[in-house]
């Protein structure tokens, strides 16, 4: 027996690349995202698919090895900053909060269920199952970095300062998980699914909503003075755990 992680992501972003396209349960929208009744993890996606950043799975539909799930986590995220722009209105920003609202509202109105082939292991709200890691603190830098970036958005004498916000899914210590009274044995082949429902409420919410936006990152002195990359947002699920090994020489696990 050897320690383990498994997790799975649904993203929101208005372009993805290489093999991202092709991914199953990304969405190009927030429209699009509160249209699914239901969003489905560790069923449909691979890392070969989606990139070892946001899943671990070799097999799409099936447990690759034995594991013994002591835990759960979701995690919420988004951009470190709300600064988001169009490309075709350079430093016009849409949708301010919608990277606070998404990380930390999504979880008071979406509920995650765990099963275990058709076994119902947890039925609960998001903020009941924290990731047990994140960031406590996160800023942008001082007014006058703003100024010098749109320096005809005020009189030489005023300052514009960046926006700075704190929140956090709980504390980020491993152990804040939801922890399972016992292990929850999960055989080699055998499936697990989590669905992530969001109200009715929130649906509605993310349905007028325009974005994610794109980030400006400035070029050289000698180019266009900034190029635009889309935010990306993201759900992650994750389960900690035991995995058996087959060693050397073993003929089972």
């Amino acid at each position: 027996m050897e320690p383990a992680v498994l997790y799975d992501s649904v993203l929101i972003c208005r372009e993805f690349y290489g093999n991202e396209s092709r991914v199953n349960g990304w969405f190009p929208s927030f429209r699009a995202f509160a249209a699914q009744d239901e969003h489905i993890f560790f069923k449909g996606r691979n890392r070969a698919a989606c990139g070892l950043a946001y899943n671990n799975l070799d097999s799409r539909d099936k447990m690759d090895f034995a594991f013994w799930c002591s835990s759960i986590g979701v995690r919420v995220w988004g951009p470190i900053t709300n600064q988001e722009g169009a490309a075709e209105a350079p430093l016009t920003e849409v949708n301010e909060f919608m990277s606070h609202l998404f990380q930390y509202d999504l979880p008071n109105h979406a509920s995650i269920q765990f099963q275990t082939e058709q076994d119902e292991k947890l039925s609960q709200f998001v903020y009941g199952v924290p990731p047990g890691y994140g960031s406590v603190m996160a800023g942008c830098t001082m007014g006058i970095d703003t100024y010098s970036y749109v320096p005809e958005a005020a009189p030489d004498d005023v300052m514009y300062p960046s926006q700075i916000f704190v929140g956090t899914q709980g504390t980020p210590d491993k152990k804040n998980r939801f922890q399972f009274a016992n292990f929850i044995g999960i055989p080699r082949t055998g499936t697990i699914q989590c669905r992530l429902k969001i109200s009715e409420f929130l649906k509605q919410v993310l349905a007028d909503a325009d974005g994610p936006g794109d980030l400006a990152f400035l070029y050289p002195a000698d180019e266009p003075y900034a190029k635009y990359w889309p935010a990306r947002y993201g759900v992650t699920v994750s389960l900690y755990g035991m995995r058996e090994v087959q060693q050397r020489g073993q003929y089972h696990v």
